[in-house]
């Protein structure tokens, strides 16, 4: 009952979605690639399964911008950091078919410098295009039919700090969770795969009662590809040695 209910909608958030990052850094950041001390670059690119089971609007046929994030946890207590930790890899993709891929010749690997330490695949956030309408004295305009759809592998909270953006809950456990996850050390340039999102199994439904909104969440159904190429150019765009690439594909946590 639960699956079905969710299914049908997605959970859709009928105000501006995120724009603004926050806890880290993005690949949709200008300026070069650079880990400083303590750090890593983290490779990766990310499509979806259009039409996919448990995937709702986030996979559907109109144009989109999505965004992938990653959160930092402790594996010893199998805990989200507290602060949160993040990085965030970003696309524009222009939909697709039922069965088809959403990003297809769009979807590419991005580099991103992040702190070392473990992460797992937190949520994707989808921003639908709106309709840009000038108003009547040239000056700006409004966007109408802009929204957003969210999919949470973990728990997720909208942040203070930023309207409107969400950030995985801090503290909250990732034990037995499904979703990708990965190590990484300081110093490596590591390529982690290319991460498809076929489908997904909501647990939690979305509420908003007087407590405030708790957010559903959903076990992942996804396949990592290894597309080494991409990756290494991925890596050199990003002004850094191709040939220091280390493939460690990332894994699902088995319950």
């Amino acid at each position: 009952m639960l699956r079905g209910h969710i299914v049908g909608a997605l959970w859709t958030l009928l105000f501006l979605a995120a724009c603004a990052k926050t806890y880290g850094p993005s690949s949709g950041d200008s300026g070069p690639v650079l880990a400083g001390p303590g750090e890593a670059v983290v490779v990766t690119g990310f499509d979806l399964v259009a039409g996919g089971s448990g995937l709702g609007l986030l996979a559907a046929e109109d144009a989109g911008s999505y965004r992938l994030a990653f959160h930092a946890y402790d594996p010893t207590t199998q805990r989200l950091l507290d602060p949160p930790r993040a990085f965030y890899v970003e696309q524009s993709c222009a939909g697709a078919a039922p069965g088809q891929r959403v990003c297809a010749a769009a979807a590419h690997h991005a580099a991103v410098a992040v702190p070392a330490g473990d992460y797992i695949l937190a949520f994707v956030l989808k921003q639908h295009v709106g309709t840009y309408v000038p108003n009547l004295f040239g000056y700006g305009g409004t966007t109408h039919g802009s929204y957003a759809t969210l999919l949470s592998a973990v728990d997720v909270v909208t942040t203070g700090n930023v309207a409107g953006s969400f950030a995985a809950a801090p503290g909250a456990s990732v034990e037995g969770n499904k979703a990708p996850r990965f190590h990484v050390a300081a110093g490596e340039n590591l390529y982690i795969g290319f991460i498809e999102i076929q489908g997904a199994v909501w647990t939690r439904e979305t509420v908003s009662g007087k407590a405030g909104v708790t957010w559903g969440k959903a076990d992942l159904y996804t396949a990592i590809e290894s597309r080494p190429d991409q990756a290494r150019a991925a890596l050199a765009k990003a002004g850094l040695d191709a040939t220091t690439l280390v493939e460690r594909p990332a894994t699902a946590e088995k319950p």
